[in-house]
Formats: C-alpha cells, structure tokens, sequence
C-alpha cells in the first residue's frame, strides 16, 4: 500500500517492510479483479506483475493461461507464489529484467505512495518493460473515498476483519491506520496514501512517458505507451 518509509505493520508472524503481514495475505480471497480487467488482457499474454504478494492474483492470471513474472521485494511474500509463475524479488523502482511484456500490472494501490520520487521512479519501472502496443493496468484508491474514509468498522474480505483505526489528513495526504482480525489474531497496517484525482493520475503518467489514462472504474485504470 505504500513505501517503507511512510509504512510500519504490528502483529505475529511474518511483517514485510512496508507493513503487510503474510498470513493476512494468505487468507485475503479473490475478488474478481480479472473479470474487471478481461478486456484488457489479450488471451495466453505476458504479464509483469508487480508488487504480486502471496499470489493471491497470480494464481488466477496462471488459470488462464498467462506467462507471468511476479514480482515482490518481499521473499517471504514469494514463498507462497506458485511455482509455475516466474518470480522475482525486488524493488519495483530498480527493476532491469532486460525484457518486456504485453501487460504491466500494477495493483495494491502502490501508486498511491506518499513519496513523489517513488511513484516516478516506480512508474519508469513500469513503462520500460512494457511491449509495444501493450497496456499498463493500474489500481489506486478511490479518491472520493480517500477523502471522505472516517474510523470505524469496514466491511470483511473472507474471514479477515478490518477496521479503520485512524485517518488524519494533511493536504493530499492521508495518514491511516488499519486492523485486520483472523479469529482473535490482529495485525495492525499504518502508512500513508496520497489522494490521486484523475488529473494528477494523468500527469503521473504522462511524465513517465505513458498516455493518457482510460479508466476502467473509480480504482482501475489503463494506459499505453
């Protein structure tokens, strides 16, 4: 969700750097992104995946007969990614796999980072390995519901409970603090989200060498070279 500098995480096992713990991840459902992103992803096509997880997408772009390279920095995150996906462990801003895809999948809301410099260098990362003619597919989040999302309970995922702790702004920031429960297990997530409108979802594309956006919905967006 952001990048380790503005990101912290509580709670047993296994906390990466930016804050996620993997056994929330290994319980956190497929939510039919891909069927939102069908008409973006051409059959049995290359896909750069990245910030990838557990899997929990990967799997599902696997079923359906995509190439995938999955990319994570976080090895305990790539651990649990199946083996019939290529994987990767690093940095998405230092990424240099001398090749490029048809599609670039860039979800988790990892472009909403607090850090400007980050969201730059992370985008490059994205536009240097995409094919010609292929699609960079992004979420982030909503911004109406950034700038209106209050403390207090937030609907389940699966069997994992979460609530929002805190959310304290500060222009287009946004400090939060999120819970998530398995059975009488907690963890705690805290980072920092930039608000993104489309306009300046535009002009972060734009100054990475990308076109303008097509939107697909509030959180999942488009782009080509």
């Amino acid at each position: 969700m952001a990048d380790p500098e503005h990101a912290r995480g509580e709670g047993r096992g296994v906390i990466t750097q930016d804050g996620c713990a993997v056994e929330v991840y290994l319980k956190l459902p497929y939510r039919g992104e891909l069927e939102l992103l069908a008409g973006h992803l051409p059959p049995r096509c290359s896909v750069l995946e990245l910030g990838c997880g557990t899997g929990r997408l990967t799997r599902h772009l696997l079923d359906k007969g995509h190439a995938v390279t999955a990319v994570d920095n976080s090895p305990d995150m790539l651990r649990h990614v199946p083996s019939a996906a290529n994987t990767v462990c690093c940095n998405i801003e230092q990424l240099e796999l001398a090749r490029t895809f048809n599609v670039v999948l860039f979800a988790s809301n990892l472009i909403n980072t607090a850090d400007d410099s980050m969201r730059r260098a992370q985008l490059a990362a994205c536009r240097r390995h995409l094919a010609p003619g292929g699609e960079l597919l992004f979420q982030r989040f909503d911004p109406a519901w950034l700038r209106a999302v209050e403390p207090g309970p937030y609907p389940s995922v699966g069997e994992v409970g979460i609530a929002i702790e805190r959310a304290v702004r500060h222009g287009s920031l946004v400090d939060m603090s999120i819970r998530y429960a398995i059975g009488e297990a907690e963890w705690r997530q805290h980072f920092t989200a930039r608000l993104l409108d489309d306009d300046d979802v535009r002009l972060a594309l734009l100054e990475t060498g990308f076109a303008a956006v097509a939107w697909i919905d509030t959180r999942w967006g488009a782009a080509t070279e």
